[in-house]
């Protein structure tokens, strides 16, 4: 994949929009000393450059009711691989799926109603035929968690 270069405005653009994805692009283009059409032009190009992907929204699990955070590392093997980790990837409870080095080769993310939830879909991913064993790590506290990709500047206040 091919990686593009953003120059220093760019960048900026990107920081603001990962804190609020809704700022007004006047918000921005103030902050950036520029016109909103200028802020427009360049948010549309990296929409179509493929940069930015889309537009979201950050929500405690918690606060509604997806009480645990898991880690879970897959050993699978044989020819199925790359259908095993599509189909893994269809789950509800997997947010992020890793092909990985080491004894394991495969990374989920996952989150989790409560125990009995997480009891049944390591039943279920355990039944696939391609997946060996599986270890399940989970997260007691969380300490830091952000997946924005720039976090440099302070927040703006105006925001």
């Amino acid at each position: 994949m091919k990686s593009l270069k953003i120059d220093n405005d760019g960048e900026k653009i990107l920081e603001l929009l990962e804190e609020n994805s809704r700022a007004p692009l006047r918000v921005i283009a103030k902050l950036l000393k520029s016109s909103e059409g200028m802020v427009h032009h360049r948010i549309e190009r990296m929409k179509e450059d493929g940069i930015i992907e889309r537009f979201s929204i950050v929500t405690n699990p918690e606060k509604i009711g997806i009480e645990l955070t898991v880690l879970i590392q897959l050993k699978i093997s044989g020819p199925d691989l790359r259908r095993t980790m599509d189909e893994l990837a269809a789950r509800e409870e997997v947010r992020c799926v890793y092909y990985i080095s080491g004894d394991y080769n495969t990374l989920l993310f996952c989150r989790f109603r409560d125990i009995k939830h997480l009891n049944e879909f390591l039943v279920d991913i355990l039944e696939i035929s391609s997946v060996e064993r599986s270890m399940a790590l989970p997260v007691l506290k969380k300490v830091k968690e952000d997946f924005t990709i720039l976090r440099k500047a302070p927040r703006p206040a105006t925001l």
